[in-house]
């Protein structure tokens, strides 16, 4: 009898986290769908103030034109008002329906919680798994460091010693030419300097240390936004507090890697991305506009090398015992959610 009121028990709670999730996954389409709309009534109201003439205004009468012009761009400025607020309140909806599944979540696991030994075993099973992922990241990186270092810097270097063996050999019969030879080489020099800070940003931004993690994030995003049409939007909730420099990195690695695949992949016009801080975690969400994609043909492609990246990013997050979910669907957009332990 007893056994069956628990069963009763996990089939309720089950039943209500479907639907509760199935809710929240309908808000957050229709908060994808109002973040359009206010970028849209952003681009037209931009549109119309540069139509208005300020000087005619000031000196002349103003023409039936501008006045319609103006109470169009009131209109439009109450609407974008609007949708703001419509913003803001599916985001505490979200936010509320997101944590009665946690809570249901926690109740389940409670309910169907496994033996000790099973569990124990799992844990150590997952040590290994993590472990040897670990091992295949720094590999990965060195891999990573390595062909940059040839692509770039090497190659750089090697053009300069052809050049000076070239100077060596005109300097009497044509200076002219070695002067344009040393300019070029001056060139090659700044490029392979701006190379290596490159190299060493991505291994680690000292801005960390200089500035803070908030402002070095502003910064990566700027710096990912330059020659990108589609517009990035970084936006950061609650009160910031100090966080492990291990996890300050993970988020940035997820940003840069997420905003890279968006711009090879995605074809969108939005990137929005949002950090809140919370009481023992952080909580990192980015959503975009794009194509979409099938999560389950990605999986299937990354097992033969060809997918986005998305499995490395999971293992980062699982390293410290994070959580990583990506919701995606052909022609409805991307979201990848990652909360991590602070404490």
């Amino acid at each position: 009898m007893e056994q069956q009121q628990e069963k009763d028990i996990i089939n309720y709670l089950q039943k209500r986290l479907e639907k509760v999730e199935k809710n929240r996954k309908e808000k957050k389409q229709l908060l994808e769908k109002i973040r359009k709309e206010i970028l849209e009534l952003e681009n037209r109201i931009s549109d119309l103030e540069h139509k208005v003439d300020l000087a005619y205004e000031a000196f002349s009468p103003i023409s039936i034109q501008q006045q319609v012009i103006n109470t169009e761009t009131d209109q439009l400025k109450e609407e974008l008002e609007g949708k703001g607020k419509e913003k803001e309140r599916l985001k505490e909806e979200i936010t509320k329906l997101k944590k009665e599944a946690e809570e249901i979540k926690v109740l389940l696991f409670q309910k169907t919680e496994k033996e000790e030994i099973k569990v124990a075993s799992k844990e150590e099973n997952s040590f290994i798994k993590q472990s040897n992922i670990f091992v295949e990241q720094q590999e990965l990186e060195r891999q990573r460091i390595a062909r940059e270092l040839h692509d770039t810097t090497v190659q750089n270097l090697t053009a300069l010693v052809h050049k000076i063996d070239l100077c060596s050999h005109i300097l009497d019969s044509d200076p002219i030419r070695v002067r344009l030879e040393l300019e070029i080489m001056r060139q090659i020099i700044k490029d392979s300097v701006d190379g290596m800070r490159e190299i060493i940003y991505n291994l680690r931004p000292m801005t960390f240390d200089d500035i803070g993690f908030n402002e070095t994030l502003i910064q990566a995003v700027n710096r990912l936004q330059r020659g990108f049409d589609t517009k990035i939007i970084l936006e950061t909730e609650g009160t910031s507090y100090p966080v492990n420099q291990v996890v300050q990195l993970t988020v940035l690695r997820v940003i840069q890697e997420a905003v890279n695949n968006c711009k090879k992949y995605a074809n969108a016009k939005m990137i929005d991305i949002t950090l809140l801080y919370k009481e023992n975690t952080i909580e990192l969400v980015i959503m975009d506009d794009g194509i979409g994609f099938d999560t389950q043909k990605v999986t299937i492609q990354k097992e033969k090398n060809t997918g986005f990246g998305l499995s490395m990013m999971r293992e980062r997050i699982n390293l410290l015992n994070g959580t990583f979910e990506i919701e995606s669907k052909p022609g409805f957009g991307t979201e990848i959610q990652v909360n991590i332990p602070t404490k």
